[in-house]
């Protein structure tokens, strides 16, 4: 299970506010990553990004996903998503 973190891409409410983010985008995309990493080194089957409020943060783990398989050349691994919507 990759996340939740500590970090907020989009801000309170989602504001587009970037002063207003607790981390910048490339060090959530990090943070995913070396979950990704360790994750897939630690031989799991699957990868779930469970629990998000934050739409930017879950492109964030997508992203890091992504770069993780493209970077390391390893087979992707199926990723599922669960994420929680706020009026």
């Amino acid at each position: 299970v990759l996340g939740p973190t500590a970090t907020l891409s989009s801000g309170p409410r989602g504001e587009g506010d970037a002063s207003l983010r607790t981390a910048t985008w490339d060090e959530v995309v990090e943070s995913y990553r070396e979950q990704v990493r360790g994750l897939v080194e630690g031989g799991v089957d699957l990868l779930a990004v469970l629990s998000i409020r934050d739409t930017l943060n879950a492109k964030a783990a997508i992203c890091a996903v992504s770069e993780f398989f493209e970077r390391s050349g390893r087979e992707r691994l199926p990723l599922i998503l669960s994420a929680e919507v706020d009026e």
